[in-house]
This record gives structure tokens, sequence and C-alpha cells, in this order.
């Protein structure tokens, strides 16, 4: 079953607080939602999940904690998946047939950096 419309409007600000810390914390190229919430087909147990694209990191997984940090205080029923890659890497492993890579590349686009 999907989600009521009247829900939709409270997850949409759930999705842009989500992004923007994401943003403020990594300052990322791009990130990428992807699964059923990208699909237009979510459940109301539904993730949201972020593919989060950002050059030259030395350590993706203290740059995903330090994102789960700061996504402590979200609702309780807003939970949240978040994998970190270069942008080269996502793209090599998109083309050996890598599933996570592939799926998430498919996903939507919610933020991307602005050439400076």
């Amino acid at each position: 079953m999907g989600v009521k419309s009247s829900n939709r409007r409270q997850q949409d600000q759930v999705l842009q607080m989500i992004v923007e810390r994401i943003v403020k914390v990594a300052d990322p190229e791009k990130v990428i939602l992807f699964g059923s919430r990208a699909h237009g087909s979510p459940t109301e147990e539904s993730d949201y999940d972020f593919f989060v694209l950002k050059s030259g990191v030395p350590n993706r997984l203290h740059l995903a904690q330090q994102i789960y940090l700061n996504l402590l205080d979200l609702p309780a029923d807003a939970s949240v998946d978040v994998i970190v890659e270069t942008p080269e890497t996502a793209f090599r492993h998109q083309e050996n047939q890598a599933y996570i890579y592939r799926e998430a590349l498919k996903g939507r686009t919610v933020y991307e950096r602005r050439p400076s």
C-alpha cells in the first residue's frame, strides 16, 4: 500500500531536512535518493536510501558516521541509510555489475553541487 497523500507533504519536508544536513556535513558533489522513495512507491515502513558522492574522501565510514550523528533527532519513523562513495569508484563499480551501485545511480538526484 502506498503512502497517503496527507503524509506526502510531511515526508517531503523530512526529505528536505535530511538532504540539507547531509550537504552541511559532507559537502558532496551529489546526493542521490534511491529505492522505493525515489521510484514513487514507498510504504509507511520505507526508509530513505541515500548515495552520497564526494571526491577525495580519505575515510568513507567516518563521513557516513558524521552524517548519521547529524540525523539522530529525526522523527522516529524516518529511517535513513547512507552510502558514501567517490564518484570515480561508484561509476567503476557500476560497470562491474555491482548491484547496489547500479541501483543507486538509477535513483533521483536530490542535490548536485553547482560548478564554481
